[in-house]
């Protein structure tokens, strides 16, 4: 079966889908802007993603299928992460130039956006910790970007 569009969010959807057997597509983090994907539900259906939209990203509970029986939706999966808790202003700033120089994906922790969070990276821990910052490694679910990739613009390191 070929998806090419995202019906709705279970999370903000007015439709009722109580009647509705509720299966997943379990995605990675780094797989939520894959325009094509070939995927397998947890209930064995197997489907083929192709999503032509430039920026294009996935959400969590997104709905990508609605029959007579089931939806069929995106669940992303709790990866290893680094959660990062800034003490004040100069640190924040501090922690994002630092990130940003690196390039790393940003998110907010689902349940405190005062907490960054970025997949997990050894050397990147040890930078932290050298900058003296307040770091946890957690399990977590990387589904609230600080930023997203349709806001990226090219850039270059020449001068």
């Amino acid at each position: 079966m070929l998806i090419t569009q995202i019906i709705a969010n279970l999370n903000t959807t007015h439709a009722d889908y109580s009647q509705h057997q509720i299966d997943y597509i379990e995605l990675e983090w780094f797989e939520l802007t894959k325009r094509i994907l070939r995927k397998t539900s947890l209930h064995n259906q197997e489907l083929g993603i192709n999503m032509s939209e430039s920026g294009f990203s996935f959400h969590d509970q997104d709905i990508l299928l609605v029959d007579k029986t089931r939806v069929i939706a995106i669940k992303v999966l709790p990866t290893q992460a680094i959660a990062i808790t800034a003490t004040n202003n100069h640190e924040t700033a501090r922690i994002c130039y630092e990130l940003g120089n690196r390039h790393a994906p940003v998110f907010y922790a689902e349940d405190d956006h005062n907490i960054l969070l970025v997949p997990f990276d050894q050397p990147m821990l040890v930078l932290l910790s050298k900058l003296g910052v307040t770091t946890q490694v957690v399990n977590a679910r990387l589904v609230c970007p600080l930023s997203h990739k349709a806001n990226s613009h090219p850039h270059s390191h020449e001068h």
